[in-house]
């Protein structure tokens, strides 16, 4: 193979991860890639763990939350913890680093992308209220035979 063909087939990658939106990161041992929403997803939803709710304490430094939420960020970017005896793996620092990494990423892509306006859900005040009926119908005027008059309707009588 000639050697720009090998050079031409990295740069289409290249490009082509680029223009997917994926978020490049260190797993400890290579670069890799990741869709941030599918990693957004599996913190957010996991059921053993609520991230939101162990934060606070988790960023105080209290045991067991801290661990549990290292634990939780490293499933789901699919990245080992710190191994003394292989001396593989990512430290906790850096655990905690892909999490700011990625928000700091999607934050960047939101202002690259503009995905326009949402617009909010429609809510009832007073100005979508429709106004009153008018309480008098108004009195055709009088004068050019143009305008068609209107027919007073009969008085009904009661037996």
């Amino acid at each position: 193979m000639w050697p720009f063909t090998i050079i031409g087939r990295w740069l289409r990658k290249r490009r082509r991860r680029r223009s997917l939106a994926l978020m490049r990161f260190w797993d400890g041992e290579r670069f890799r890639y990741a869709d941030p929403f599918l990693v957004w997803r599996r913190i957010y939803s996991d059921p053993d763990v609520d991230l939101q709710a162990i934060a606070p304490l988790a960023d105080a430094g209290h045991e067991p939350e801290a661990t549990q939420a290292i634990d939780l960020i490293a499933r789901a970017f699919e990245v080992q913890r710190f191994d003394e005896a292989t001396q593989t793996g990512l430290t906790d620092w850096e655990i905690c680093g892909l999490l700011n990494d990625m928000d700091a990423y999607m934050e960047a892509v939101k202002k690259k992308y503009n995905f326009g306006p949402i617009s909010p859900e429609p809510t009832a005040s007073e100005s979508s209220i429709s106004p009153e009926p008018p309480t008098e119908t108004p009195k055709p005027s009088s004068g050019s035979g143009s305008v068609a008059e209107e027919s007073k309707p009969a008085e009904v009588s009661e037996i």
